[in-house]
């Protein structure tokens, strides 16, 4: 499996730059950005890929139940099913954060393979004010 996207590996050909880190890094780098691409983006922004991304959770009417952070859970672990194929046994939980009451957190527990070995990985992923989703390698 490559640990780059396609983009990464042309960019890199063409400013004929060699990727640095071991190939797991470069991996967890390469998913991290492709995680905040498609998290960032609206539903519907893209003609060709109507569904890519995430619905407005903003503008969305959540209640303070449980229940609806879980409905969140299952968009964001379809929306990296389906769009992060170097992602597998993708599963979303939302992370209460009692010192933070404005951004959501959900963590992300996926695999990824590796010279042909399974590697689970952990990500952290924060919602702020601003609608933007932040991921990070926990």
């Amino acid at each position: 499996m490559q640990s780059e996207t396609l983009l990464e590996r042309v960019r890199n050909r063409f400013n004929q730059t060699e990727p640095s880190g071991s190939d797991v890094d470069r991996l967890v780098v390469s998913i991290i950005k492709n995680l905040e691409n498609i998290l960032n983006h609206q539903q519907g922004s893209a003609m060709a890929m109507p569904d890519l991304g995430l619905p407005d959770f903003n503008s969305s009417r959540y209640g303070d139940g449980l229940e609806n952070y879980r409905g969140m859970e299952g968009v964001i672990e379809s929306c990296i099913r389906r769009y992060e194929p170097r992602c597998t046994n993708v599963h979303v939980t939302f992370e209460e954060q009692k010192d933070n009451t404005v951004s959501l957190s959900f963590k992300l527990n996926l695999s990824v393979v590796v010279d042909h070995k399974t590697v689970p990985l952990v990500f952290e992923t924060v919602l702020g004010m601003d609608g933007r989703i932040f991921v990070e390698h926990a």
